[in-house]
């Protein structure tokens, strides 16, 4: 979706994607703030993407316009910045005949003859 963002008074897009296992909340012109997971900076966002899902601690990815860079974040609270973006990391998720499904800890899919594995959280 797209529109102005009322609260910040900007145009905004917002989305939701999936990458490297994870279900992610994409907006524009808003980042989150609460910390920074450590001091990697990264060039790409796929790097810090996979980065921040491969720790319990991350909480989304940011895009700074300032630097032109992406960093994992720990806080979950949105402040207004032109150009910035973020990823807020959702749930886990996983791809099965072209559709995406939201992994829920103790859960098992069944009537799938491919879906043998139990997966979690």
């Amino acid at each position: 979706s797209s529109g102005i963002n009322a609260e910040y008074g900007q145009a905004s897009v917002s989305y939701t994607t999936v990458y490297g296992g994870y279900t992610w909340a994409y907006k524009t012109n808003i980042i989150l703030t609460g910390g920074y997971l450590d001091k990697t900076n990264y060039a790409t966002k796929a790097k810090a993407l996979t980065a921040c899902g491969k720790s319990a601690k991350c909480k989304g990815v940011i895009y700074l316009p300032s630097t032109k860079k992406f960093r994992c974040v720990t806080g979950t609270k949105e402040k207004s910045m032109t150009g910035g973006r973020y990823w807020k990391k959702k749930g886990s998720s996983k791809t099965y005949s072209g559709r995406v499904w939201t992994v829920y800890s103790g859960y098992q899919i069944k009537g799938a003859k491919s879906a043998t594995k139990k997966y979690t959280g």
